[in-house]
């Protein structure tokens, strides 16, 4: 039986980053500049033409690496690099199987919530616009779809449980509470991918993959859940 202690503080840990909300608006922001920059030079080397370089397959695939490496560098700068790693990837015990558990509760909540949204999509004569990574899917193929598709079930889940659990949920349960911490971390994950129509699905998501982290208190179990979730959701976008 899964318990539910989602709402109860992990456990505590000798902590070695300085979760505060200035750290983590200052973290924010030097990700912002550094976005800024990567995308200056990408139109300097371009000559002017980035609009029609990240059109292609070879942007598209460019830039989001780049982005994600922003926040993971600027982290990074804020915390320390040391700090951030005893931090994240600290081994606990359960840590494997709690992540492949949520992943699979987060995939079937997904499912359940994305068909209900549909369904009152439809009622409402509202055509939801496709995913947005069916949309990306869909300009590539070959060796850069294969590419594409380890990105996305394999790196940037660690980017992207490194920014939202790893720093944001953590700074936010410290600072006010679990529960508010868990909510807003979630909700925040789910309008940074900017695919509205997906909106309640991907903060269910993200409340799972919040749930498995205070768990264990150790970022694997996040991550595992978010890959989990990741390559079960592009296999069914494949093969059914």
């Amino acid at each position: 039986m899964i318990e539910n202690n989602f709402d109860r503080p992990p456990q505590k840990t000798d902590c070695q980053m300085n979760l505060s909300i200035k750290n983590f608006l200052i973290a924010i922001s030097l990700a912002f500049i550094f976005q800024f920059v990567s995308g200056f030079l990408v139109a300097i080397l371009t000559k002017g033409n980035s609009s029609a370089f990240l059109e292609t397959s070879t942007g598209t695939l460019i830039m989001s690496v780049v982005n994600n490496f922003c926040y993971l560098l600027a982290i990074f700068l804020v915390y320390g690099f040391k700090n951030s790693i005893t931090d994240f990837f600290a081994v606990k015990k359960k840590a494997i199987r709690v992540g492949v558990t949520w992943g699979l509760i987060a995939l079937t909540m997904n499912f359940v919530v994305s068909l209900a949204s549909n369904m009152w999509y439809q009622a409402n004569d509202m055509s939801p616009a496709k995913q947005n990574i069916v949309q990306v899917l869909e300009k590539f193929d070959g060796p850069y779809m294969l590419l594409t598709i380890g990105l996305t079930s394999l790196l940037i889940p660690v980017f992207e449980e490194i920014l939202y659990r790893g720093v944001l949920q953590r700074t936010l349960q410290k600072r006010y509470s679990v529960r508010t911490g868990l909510i807003i971390s979630s909700l925040l994950f789910a309008v940074m991918h900017f695919d509205w129509y997906q909106l309640p699905g991907l903060f269910v998501i993200g409340m799972c993959f919040g749930i498995a982290y205070n768990k264990t208190n150790s970022l694997l179990s996040p991550i595992i859940a978010h890959m989990v979730n990741n390559i079960f959701a592009l296999a069914l976008l494949f093969y059914v």
